[in-house]
C-alpha cells in the first residue's frame, strides 16, 4: 500500500470532518443567537406589559388613573405623588427598553410600537399635564424621547380609544380630594 496516498486520504478526510464541524457550529450559533433575540424579546415584552399592569393594581387604582388621565384638574400633594407614581411605572421600563433599542438588541418594529403606545398614554390630557410639571426629574434624553414619541404619534389618547379607560357619560373628570 502507498503510504503517501494514505495520507493524502487522511488529510482530505480530516478537511472534510473540519468543515463539517465549522458549518455545524455555525449553524448552532446562528440558532443560539435566534433563541437569544427571541427571549430577549420576550423579556422586553413582559416588562412593558408588567408596567402598564401595575397601573391596574386594583379598581381602586384604575378608577383613580381613569379620572386623572381624563383631567387631572386641582389634586392634593398625594393625588400628584401617586399619579406620578403611575407615570414613573411606565418611565422607568421605557428607559431600560430605549437602553436596549439603542444597543441594537430589539427590532425596530417594535420599537416603534413600544414608543406609540407611550405617546399614547402622554397624549391623555391629565397624563400630559403631569408630564409638564414633572418632567424635569427624568434625564433630557427620556424627556427628549417621549416628547418626541408624542409629538410624532397619529394616534389619539388612550382616554378616546380604550373603553376601559373612557369615563362613564355624567362621570367628573380628574380626582376628587376624597378619593
Amino acid at each position: 500500500m502507498d503510504w503517501q496516498l494514505v495520507g493524502v486520504i487522511s488529510e482530505t478526510v480530516n478537511a472534510v470532518a473540519v468543515v463539517v464541524s465549522l458549518v455545524y457550529l455555525a449553524i448552532q450559533i446562528r440558532h443560539t443567537r435566534q433563541q437569544a433575540a427571541s427571549d430577549n424579546l420576550q423579556a422586553t415584552v413582559d416588562l412593558w406589559v408588567k408596567a402598564q399592569g401595575s397601573l391596574m393594581r386594583s379598581e381602586q387604582d384604575a378608577d383613580f388613573l381613569r379620572h386623572a388621565l381624563h383631567n387631572y384638574g386641582e389634586p392634593s400633594p398625594a393625588q400628584i405623588a401617586r399619579f406620578h407614581t403611575f407615570m414613573a411605572d411606565l418611565v422607568v421600563p421605557f428607559q431600560a427598553i430605549l437602553a436596549k433599542h439603542e444597543s441594537g438588541l430589539i427590532d425596530p418594529r417594535f420599537w416603534q410600537t413600544l414608543r406609540a403606545d407611550m405617546a399614547g398614554w402622554f397624549k391623555c390630557p391629565g397624563m400630559l399635564s403631569l408630564w409638564k410639571e414633572v418632567r424635569f426629574v427624568y434625564p433630557p434624553y427620556i424627556v427628549a424621547q417621549i416628547d418626541d414619541a408624542i409629538e410624532a404619534h397619529v394616534g389619539v389618547p388612550f382616554t378616546e380609544t380604550l373603553p376601559h379607560l373612557k369615563l362613564a357619560d355624567g362621570a367628573r373628570a380628574g380626582p376628587t380630594r376624597a378619593q
